[in-house]
């Protein structure tokens, strides 16, 4: 993970983004360096694309949290910035470890109340925590190429049951981002599916559901003989 580049990113803009694509508001708060076509491109047409998808995504994420939750079971709450996804449920499990490498979303975090650990790690650097359950949103397409088994090993290593969300390297507008890197505001990483459906079996996953929305896909994936 390019830290100076990543970290410095979300430090800045975690409270803007959840308040742009969350919240749903109008107002470009985001903050990121590009030239004023690129800015007026986000403006009047990518940010509302984005905040349809992220509104979709959440309700992927929470719909497989309200079929999962126990007081019983440990969630790994993956790149979990604010809390936004899981603080509704922080009494539906035993308890939720929020994991991020950025200090504004520690700081966020602190604030939430109920059974909760947090985690300050560079997700491909140091172990993340043992979990039942466990998401990854928004994360795996900031991890360079170079990383990705090593950040997919430290998920699935310490959980039974994960979804994950990622951008296809086979949709259109990803393609052209990614050639076209002044668009590539946020130097967002693709996956290719081939890819992850090898290296599920390898690890002895099985991928139950594949969901499509957006310019991605969220993968819900298991252990052998795990029942979900």
């Amino acid at each position: 993970m390019k830290k100076s580049f990543y970290k410095d990113y979300w430090d800045k803009n975690l409270v803007n983004w959840t308040n742009q694509y969350i919240n749903l508001t109008r107002k470009n708060e985001e903050n990121f360096r590009t030239n004023f076509f690129v800015n007026f491109l986000y403006k009047i047409i990518i940010y509302n694309l984005e905040r349809k998808a992220t509104k979709n995504r959440l309700k992927i994420v929470q719909k497989f949290l309200e079929e999962h939750k126990s007081i019983k079971k440990v969630l790994n709450d993956i790149g979990a910035g604010n809390g936004f996804v899981t603080k509704k449920f922080i009494k539906k499990f035993k308890i939720i470890n929020y994991i991020d490498f950025s200090k504004e979303a520690i700081n966020s975090l602190k604030k939430i109340k109920g059974s909760k650990k947090i985690y300050y790690i560079d997700m491909i650097k140091q172990q993340m925590p043992r979990s039942d359950l466990a998401i990854c949103v928004g994360v795996a397409p900031y991890i360079e190429k170079k990383f990705q088994i090593k950040f997919l090993n430290n998920i699935v290593s310490n959980t039974k049951i994960a979804l994950i969300h990622y951008l296809d390297k086979n949709n259109f507008f990803n393609f052209v981002r990614i050639i076209i890197p002044t668009l590539n505001v946020r130097k967002v990483n693709v996956y290719s599916k081939d890819f992850l459906d090898n290296y599920y079996k390898k690890r002895k996953f099985i991928l139950k559901k594949r969901i499509y929305f957006g310019t991605g896909f969220c993968d819900i994936i298991s252990k052998y003989n795990i029942k979900i």
